[in-house]
């Protein structure tokens, strides 16, 4: 597994980050990145360098932003809103004293479009 990491999250360090991926590894068929930002970055390096996703490079993301439908990134929905208030829920538990912070977790859904399909063999 290779991973490259970026500390602003920008399309343009998406694409950065597929470019450095794909030197590292010219044969590498799937790239998983931990936000769609970064994930429509690396789709749109794959367009710029003529490489058909999803026959020859897989994409997903994480997050499901608005632009994630209309470039068909496959992602991971997140509840955005419920993670706020859950987060800022145990954040006043703690602040206050009235609770211990607390391990919670919230559902998740991926959502198939047309970044991704099977291994190429």
């Amino acid at each position: 597994m290779l991973v490259e990491e970026r500390w602003s999250i920008t399309t343009a360090d998406g694409a950065d980050g597929a470019a450095a991926l794909l030197r590292r590894n010219p044969r590498l068929t799937a790239i998983a990145a931990v936000a769609d930002t970064y994930a429509l970055g690396a789709l749109l390096w794959a367009k710029d360098h003529h490489v058909q996703v999803p026959e020859h490079l897989s994409v997903t993301g994480f997050d499901d932003i608005p632009s994630a439908t209309s470039a068909g990134l496959t992602t991971v929905r997140q509840p955005f809103d419920l993670k706020g208030r859950t987060a800022a829920r145990i954040l006043n538990k703690a602040f206050d004293h009235t609770g211990p912070a607390a391990l919670e977790r919230l559902d998740t859904e991926l959502v198939v479009r047309s970044s991704t399909g099977p291994p190429l063999m």
